[in-house]
């Protein structure tokens, strides 16, 4: 019996990456026993086990839309070319079988990043090229025939792809992050004053903290 033969697409692979984890933390739960397991990348930093493919597709890029484009159709030539049981894409790329919307929906992310920025700044972000590029390839990703299914990782993404692009609510499904509850508890009370004092924080203040990779 031939093992069913599965493609992971990201375009550039980092260990402190949260769509990364996702990848390495998928092959690891995956059972290799009756799967091929195949990732699709410009470059892969990290452990490899001996039952990954690690397949690099590392076309030359002249600036964003070309890295972005270049990778697109060399990933895509590849996975046509080798004819997997299942390609899931990490990345914005017509023609993959399941998409991780990991980055939500790219016009609404401009949307909000246009709510802090001038009004002629704002205009012109819609008006970049690469960003035009993005929402063409998100766009055509999501009319493409190919398309049997998206992951979310949160409802709010699942209402835009579904307000924006008409896809069926049933195509989607919500995968909420999940979260290590052996590394990250609720601090003991001797960590939670040492915490405070360390910050100069009175006891009963409100704190909220910002975790994000850029600000």
């Amino acid at each position: 019996m031939s093992k069913f033969r599965l493609a992971l697409v990201r375009q550039k692979y980092r260990p402190d990456g949260g769509a990364e984890r996702f990848v390495s933390r998928a092959l690891e739960a995956l059972d290799s026993s009756n799967l091929e397991l195949n990732v699709i990348t410009r470059e892969w930093q990290g452990p490899v086990k001996p039952e990954w493919n690690i397949r690099i597709c590392n076309p030359r890029k002249w600036g964003r839309i070309s890295r972005e484009r270049g990778f697109a159709d060399a990933a895509r030539r590849l996975w046509q070319a080798e004819n997997f049981d299942l390609v899931q894409s990490h990345e914005r790329i017509p023609g993959c079988d399941l998409y991780r919307a990991g980055d939500g929906v790219h016009r609404r992310w401009l949307e909000q990043r246009s709510r802090i920025l001038p009004g002629w700044k704002s205009r012109l972000l819609f008006a970049d090229r690469y960003h035009r590029y993005v929402m063409r390839a998100e766009r055509e990703m999501y009319h493409d025939p190919h398309l049997r299914g998206v992951i979310c990782n949160a409802e709010m993404i699942k209402q835009e792809i579904i307000a924006d692009f008409g896809l069926p609510a049933e195509k989607i499904r919500v995968i909420y992050n999940a979260i290590d509850n052996q590394r990250f508890l609720p601090p003991t009370e001797e960590v939670f004053v040492a915490l405070r004092d360390q910050w100069n924080l009175p006891r009963q203040a409100t704190c909220l903290i910002y975790v994000g990779s850029r600000l």
